[in-house]
């Protein structure tokens, strides 16, 4: 089978003390029952992660289901054991950054 591939968007940038949304997307993401990974940020980066915002309704992800701790986010879910299929290009959550 073909792997789930989470593109995040390039150049996200913002002025300094505020947020930024960095929306991540989806490809060959199909039949999928248990999703986990983790994001982490330099301990030197001028950077933290806030937590996530606008999970796809369809994807059956939750709050929850992300861990935020400092200089990363880790994340899993077994979507209650339900398959879920999103189209190629579906914005599956935003991860909020919040830069100091």
């Amino acid at each position: 089978p073909n792997a789930i591939l989470l593109e995040l968007a390039k150049n996200i940038c913002g002025p300094q003390n505020s947020e930024v949304l960095v929306p991540i997307n989806v490809k060959n993401y199909k039949n999928v029952v248990g999703l986990q990974f983790r994001l982490s940020i330099s301990p030197t980066s001028n950077a933290e992660f806030a937590g996530v915002s606008n999970l796809h309704p369809s994807s059956g992800l939750k709050a929850s289901d992300f861990t935020v701790s400092p200089g990363q986010i880790i994340f899993f879910t077994d979507s209650d054991l339900v398959e879920r299929t999103l189209a190629d290009g579906t914005k599956l959550c935003d991860i909020r950054i919040r830069l100091k």
